[in-house]
């Protein structure tokens, strides 16, 4: 009789609690029954009610049914009918047999219960605990990861029956007002919307938002509930393939280090599109105050200013450039006060150093000692091409041709006569040379050059050399020194021997005068030329250049000579 009353109580309370454990995982739960690794199989009726994407609690299971401690967190990867696949989130232990898979906003709402207590009058108050109606977490979204410049943001979010008039709020950026966009219905309670983020500024990369819904309340009565996120934290997609925001200086500007006395400085900016209203700050450089001057747009991104030509003095003007941002804040564009850019005026210009990198020169002169026997003529070209700032490559050749006199072979001296002279007569003057070699610039007031020479001429070849120094402002005043020598191949005489010293000035802004002395001798004359000569340079286009040279030329106090010639410059 005892063993029987023993059995018909455990078989009540299988009947009881048989029902309360079925009908939890009838709702919106299921049991485990397979592991695979970090998968897992979970079987029951609330499983068909599951989406994929749907995070779900996976509790232990009390001896009467009911879920107790949850144990891991899941994901739902696929749902087929009443068997799902969910993806632990974390390495997991060993799980008990039984064990309890369910919706998270389940446990939620279980966990969270809150106290109502009923009293009627003149009865004893009374207090039950009432579980509270799940009601955020009967909406699911999965957040996009990125959304591509220049396209819209799809955003879908799967709500129950009780949702309804859902809407998203969303902003561009970190800061400011969110919008409104309603979200339209669709089949299976799914509700969507097309987000229009299109072209943003490059300073824009995220795109916020939260959403809103209608959800029916525990009193039953429709209540606005934030579903998806929050507005003090919402969620955020990135913006992907958007315009980097410029980095270091703001505009694009090649500033000149070189002005011309007297002309006016032009000066030209590409400024990124976030900024607007540039001006130049300029003053005469030394000190004085800074005077504004707008730039004017000559296309969508470029900017231009000129500086009057009156402004543009000796020795120099001191400029930045400063631009407005798009919330009209003042920012340093180019430089700044405490740092201008200096540009240094002179006043006269020969080669450029920014935009002229080449120059080409072509020169004849015509030397006459007062005797047709010695009378030559020298053709010269030249190129410089400008590498590095401070370094010239230089390459060109020159021609003499004419006659020059020499020692008659046939002379003897007679030691009775010491007064009888030498005899000289005429020869042919013939030589074919060229030469290369670089210059040196250090700083804007000194610079060096040597080259390597090599000639034929009457009876062989040659090499030699030739160096030479500058002191000043090539483009202003200069003091330049050059001595050169080339020396026969077989015999190492001396061909040709030229030592070569010139004071150059600007006169105004389109004329240069030099005064050059030459010393020579050119073929083993009967004694060494003397060249005294003023170079005149005018300036018919900025890159076009015309050279005249007079002077005299004689080898002794009673014979002089004059010479002529003339050339022209091009800098390209």
């Amino acid at each position: 009789m005892r063993y029987f009353l023993i059995a018909a109580i455990a078989a009540t309370t299988l009947l009881i609690v048989a029902p309360s454990a079925q009908a939890a995982n009838s709702a919106y739960g299921g049991e485990v029954v397979e592991r695979r690794g970090h998968l897992l199989i979970v079987e029951g009726h609330g499983v068909a009610r599951w989406t994929t994407g749907l995070r779900v609690w996976i509790s232990q299971v009390d001896k009467n049914g009911q879920p107790g401690l949850v144990l891991a967190e899941a994901l739902v990867r696929s749902v087929h009918q009443r068997r799902a696949v969910v993806v632990l989130q974390k390495a997991t232990p060993n799980l008990p047999k039984k064990v309890l898979v369910e919706p998270r906003f389940v446990a939620e709402s279980r966990q969270y219960r809150r106290t109502m207590r009923l009293s009627k009058p003149g009865t004893v108050t009374t207090v039950r605990r009432v579980e509270r109606k799940p009601l955020l977490d009967r909406t699911f979204h999965k957040p996009p990861s990125k959304v591509e410049w220049g396209e819209s943001l799809w955003l879908e979010v799967v709500g129950e029956a009780n949702v309804r008039d859902v809407a998203v709020r969303w902003r561009l950026g970190r800061t400011g007002p969110f919008q409104t966009l309603p979200m339209k219905a669709a089949a299976d309670g799914m509700w969507t919307a097309n987000v229009p983020v299109g072209r943003t500024p490059p300073d824009i990369r995220i795109v916020q938002y939260y959403v809103s819904a209608t959800v029916t309340g525990t009193d039953g009565k429709p209540e606005r509930r934030v579903v998806v996120a929050h507005p003090s934290r919402p969620q955020r997609v990135s913006i992907h393939s958007a315009p980097h925001r410029p980095r270091g200086q703001k505009i694009d500007h090649d500033a000149p280090s070189r002005w011309t006395h007297k002309q006016p400085l032009v000066l030209t900016a590409q400024i990124d599109k976030r900024y607007r209203n540039p001006v130049v700050w300029y003053r005469h450089r030394g000190g004085g105050t800074y005077q504004a001057l707008p730039m004017t747009s000559i296309s969508p991104e470029t900017w231009q200013a000129k500086i009057p030509a009156r402004k543009v003095v000796v020795p120099g003007i001191a400029y930045w450039i400063g631009v407005t941002d798009n919330k009209g804040v003042r920012r340093d564009g180019f430089r700044n006060k405490r740092r201008p850019w200096t540009v240094h005026v002179t006043r006269g210009r020969i080669l450029s150093e920014k935009e002229r990198r080449n120059r080409m020169s072509l020169s004849f002169t015509r030397v006459s000692h007062g005797d047709k026997d010695d009378t030559y003529q020298e053709y010269d070209i030249g190129f410089e091409r400008l590498f590095f700032g401070f370094l010239v490559a230089r390459l060109g050749g020159n021609v003499i041709n004419g006659r020059s006199p020499a020692t008659d072979p046939d002379f003897k001296p007679d030691p009775d006569k010491p007064e009888v002279k030498p005899t000289y007569i005429g020869r042919d003057a013939n030589l074919l040379g060229g030469y290369a070699g670089i210059e040196a610039r250090i700083g804007d007031y000194f610079s060096a050059h040597a080259d390597m020479q090599m000639a034929i001429h009457n009876d062989g070849g040659a090499v030699g050399y030739r160096g030479g120094l500058r002191i000043g402002d090539e483009a202003g005043a200069n003091l330049t020194g050059e001595y050169g020598a080339v020396h026969d191949i077989d015999t190492a005489e001396q061909v040709l021997e030229r030592m070569r010293f010139a004071l150059s000035a600007p006169i105004g802004t389109s004329i240069r005068l030099a005064g050059v002395v030459v010393n020579e001798d050119v073929l083993q004359d009967s004694s060494k030329g003397l060249r005294l000569q003023v170079e005149g340079t005018w300036i018919l286009h900025p890159r076009f250049f015309l050279v005249a040279t007079v002077g005299s030329a004689g080898r002794d106090a009673d014979s002089l000579g004059v010479l002529g010639g003339g050339g022209v410059h091009l800098v390209f």
